[in-house]
């Protein structure tokens, strides 16, 4: 995927926002998947051809990033924007004079509500590093144990997204930006993130694991 990508878009960088097509790299990943490649020739001068480095290896792949493209659920990816929607985006969360911004995430699927959440979250976090006069922001983020869970229940590429959270949660304050985390499952919160808070506000809690994390 990533060779593919590269193809695609040369100038690009998995670690920045650029925009891509995802129906062209599926194509591109078809291409490896029955590619033939030279390997010398015969007798009569006829190339001989035997089976690409990747042929054959990626059907499950293939089929399995064909069926997010064709679920409903993720359609709201693979809208065709142009890469100026990502300076709208931005601009509708941290410009404006209102003070107060809600980000609605309630109808991403959860499979990729942490991936969706941590993209936002690092732009808007890459962003304030960026400005040198730019004003406080804290992020308030409501059912965190949802997406800022502990370790066990993450993949590896949920985990890389986590770890922005805990960026903030060390660095942010010298860059102007705060963690505000809302659970009422404290047990499973990210535990280096839980060690980061300087105050908490707690309320009636019954279960005893989440009773336990808080006297510790």
């Amino acid at each position: 995927m990533s060779k593919c990508y590269k193809e695609h878009c040369p100038s690009g960088n998995m670690n920045k926002p650029v925009r891509f097509s995802y129906d062209d790299i599926v194509e591109r990943m078809e291409r490896l998947n029955s590619e033939t490649v030279i390997d010398g020739c015969f007798k009569n001068g006829e190339p001989k051809l035997k089976n690409g480095e990747y042929s054959g290896k990626l059907p499950g792949v293939i089929n399995t990033m064909k069926a997010k493209r064709n679920d409903e659920r993720y359609s709201f990816l693979f809208k065709k924007c142009h890469q100026a929607y990502l300076l709208d985006f931005l601009n509708r969360i941290m410009g404006g004079d209102k003070p107060v911004k809600n980000i609605d995430l309630s109808g991403i699927p959860h499979d990729i509500a942490v991936l969706i959440i941590g993209a936002i979250t690092k732009l808007i976090y890459n962003i304030q590093i960026m400005q040198k006069s730019a004003r406080p922001i804290t992020l308030v983020c409501d059912e965190a144990h949802v997406y800022i869970p502990t370790d066990f229940q993450l993949t590896a590429a949920q985990r890389r997204m986590v770890e922005i959270f805990e960026n903030i949660a060390k660095e942010g304050r010298k860059f102007g930006i705060a963690l505000f985390v809302a659970s009422q499952r404290p047990s499973e919160l990210n535990k280096t993130i839980m060690a980061q808070c300087a105050n908490y506000i707690v309320m009636k809690l019954n279960n005893e694991n989440d009773k336990s994390v808080i006297h510790a």
